[in-house]
């Protein structure tokens, strides 16, 4: 997924220099071994403009129910 992220990044910034990328969701990516501790992966980061999750502070864990941080 790291890779289709970094290469659609790639084809859409040659096109369109101002094309964002926003990943939904895959924070795991973030890092090279998925832990929220893990070391950065800078060509991954280098390649998006932000990072969306859904749910972030309701619904995630559970509907309905405050997501635990």
């Amino acid at each position: 997924m790291r890779n289709f992220v970094q290469d659609l990044s790639s084809y859409a910034k040659a096109v369109d220099p101002e094309f964002i990328i926003i990943p939904q969701n895959g924070q795991e990516l973030i890092t090279l071994n998925g832990d929220n501790k893990g070391t950065a992966d800078i060509t991954y980061l280098s390649c998006i403009d932000g990072q969306g999750r859904e749910d972030l502070f309701y619904g995630y864990d559970d509907d309905n129910q405050a997501t635990h941080l």
